[in-house]
């Protein structure tokens, strides 16, 4: 046990024995023009332990390289025929050898040269006449640190390949569990739209005030079951990838108009309702269905979270350039606002500020999280401020392609 502790884990001492083993087998090959030092090299390798052969052309390496496996190449620096720095880097720019161990020796060394050999791959650098003892510990330290690196790798690689399938395996979790949601929204809003339709029909020919009330519940109930399905189908589409930006030109005082019909909601809240549009009206081109969603559920959340007060939307233009004009959709409130540390939470899908409001005020979360993919969508970024008790803010900055003059 003691002799355990000392050496360490069996495990360990197994392999560090077995990399001694692979170090000491180990084949070099020498690469130097003259034939007088590369046969003293090699015998005093093989003296050393070690399998060693040699070359004097540099031009045939590679050949050589392919020919017999050699895990370490020690090789001049200096050589008439070729370059050895260069013949490193093209080394290292071939995939087979590069992570060849290599060290470089010369008989006379300046720090600039040692520096360039390390910059382009070298592993080592060893100035002529060389000792044996220095160099069978630089050739060992070289080896070792290659094959621990070398199963680093290894190690790492297998690690990817785990993670790139247990990705996939994530992904398509996601994919079935988007379907699934994507199908259920689907077949759920068929039927509600049956009892939407038979409950208009039922409110326009019923004369009991209380009947009449309960209609109205029911069919208040349902239009807002069917905007949680409808979040719910437009999150399935941006967790499939289906979405695309379908840009189209558009007169921009028009489709805000469009929205006005928001002012319905404000007047029966007591809520005052203020659109500011800027003067000059433009025809635009650009994805106006994602700018609307995301406008209306700016809105929706103002109306919903302002018992009293005003609401305004303002739409103004930031930039101007010949191609471009970057708007800014703004709605402000004066509604109940939250603590700005809340602000990065309201973006992530089913949550509320406070998980009290969904009692409160109903919903289930996804409208500003549905907003930030779509602006993502249309190169936008949705922004807020707040303050607690006095209201809310959020915006977006959009660039739109300016199609003609103005109307």
């Amino acid at each position: 046990m003691a002799e355990k502790e000392a050496r360490g884990e069996d495990g360990d001492n197994i392999g560090s024995l077995k990399l001694q083993r692979e170090i000491r087998d180990a084949n070099i090959l020498i690469l130097d023009d003259s034939p007088e030092l590369c046969r003293s090299l090699r015998a005093t390798l093989q003296h050393l332990g070690f399998n060693a052969g040699f070359l004097v052309n540099p031009q045939r390496v590679m050949e050589k390289l392919d020919s017999d496996a050699y895990d370490l190449l020690l090789m001049d620096y200096n050589m008439p025929q070729v370059d050895g720095l260069k013949l490193v880097m093209d080394l290292r720019n071939h995939q087979k050898y590069a992570n060849l161990p290599i060290i470089m020796m010369t008989g006379y060394a300046t720090e600039s040269m040692i520096l360039k050999s390390f910059t382009l791959g070298a592993n080592d650098f060893i100035e002529k006449p060389i000792h044996p003892n220095v160099l069978e510990a630089r050739i060992k330290a070289t080896l070792a640190y290659s094959q621990v690196l070398s199963k680093s790798y290894e190690r790492i690689r297998n690690m990817n390949h785990q993670l790139e399938e247990l990705i996939l395996q994530v992904e398509s979790a996601s994919r079935a569990k988007s379907d699934f949601m994507g199908s259920m929204s689907h077949e759920l809003r068929t039927p509600l739209h049956g009892i939407l339709g038979s409950t208009d029909f039922l409110l326009e020919s019923e004369e009991d005030e209380e009947k009449i009330s309960f209609l109205g519940l029911t069919k208040k109930s349902g239009l807002n079951l069917l905007g949680i399905i409808d979040q719910i189908l437009d999150f399935s589409r941006y967790d499939n990838d289906t979405s695309q930006v379908h840009d189209v030109p558009f007169n921009l005082h028009d489709e805000m108009d469009r929205l006005m019909i928001v002012a319905g909601e404000a007047r029966h809240k007591g809520v005052d309702f203020q659109c500011l549009k800027p003067e000059k009206n433009r025809v635009v081109v650009g994805d106006i269905y994602r700018i609307k969603q995301i406008v209306s559920n700016f809105l929706s959340n103002a109306f919903k979270f302002t018992k009293k007060g005003k609401v305004t939307l303002q739409i103004c233009e930031m930039s101007l350039s010949q191609k471009e004009v970057v708007y800014r959709f703004m709605v402000t409130d004066t509604g109940m606002g939250f603590n700005i540390e809340d602000r990065e939470h309201l973006f992530e899908p089913f949550t509320q500020a406070d998980q009290s409001m969904s009692r409160s005020h109903g919903g289930v979360g996804m409208g500003l999280a549905i907003c930030r993919k779509h602006a993502a969508l249309i190169q936008a970024q949705v922004r807020c401020s707040s303050k607690e008790g006095e209201g809310s803010r959020f915006w977006i900055d959009t660039p739109l392609v300016l199609e003609g003059n103005e109307v």
